[in-house]
């Protein structure tokens, strides 16, 4: 059986957040394709395209980890991974966020090493991605504009 096509990435799941991504949708302007509330998540490690075959080692490292639910809270909805160059955007952490870090920091070399692939070499950087651009190369002003007058969406534990 053929693996399915797509990239590939190790992630935590983002629980409670269906009213709020449903609140932001309702005034975002056009141009923004919505992850589905069950999809939102904090990633770990991302591998790209070419994994398949390593799943089971991926499996193994993922026992390892020593998971446990934590609260978060939400910061600001920012453009990633560059405000002039941008296909992403995604909340940063207010709570949770140092704890987060070190867990990706910690996993991440292990993980992408399982995949095959090279860890990423930036410090860690916990989001929720909620949203993509239609189009990739089209970074429509009224997006950028509607960011910075959105206000800090809750300090209520997802």
């Amino acid at each position: 059986m053929d693996a399915p096509i797509g990239n590939y990435f190790a992630a935590l799941p983002v629980r409670g957040g269906r009213p709020l991504l449903e609140a932001i949708r309702d005034d975002a302007p056009q141009g923004l394709r919505w992850f589905h509330p069950d999809d939102l998540h904090l990633t770990l490690a991302f591998f790209g395209r070419e994994i398949p075959d390593r799943i089971p080692a991926l499996h193994e490292v993922l026992g390892h980890i020593p998971f446990a639910e934590c609260e978060v809270t939400l910061g600001d909805l920012q453009p990633l991974p560059r405000r002039r160059r941008f296909s992403v955007l995604a909340f940063a952490l207010r709570h949770g966020h140092d704890d987060l870090a070190d867990l990706i920091a910690s996993w991440r070399g292990p993980l992408c090493e399982a995949a095959g692939v090279d860890p990423d070499q930036r410090p860690p950087r916990p989001h929720v991605s909620i949203a993509r651009l239609q189009r990739r190369h089209a970074r429509p002003p009224s997006i950028l504009r509607w960011l910075d007058q959105l206000p800090i969406p809750t300090d209520k534990p997802l």
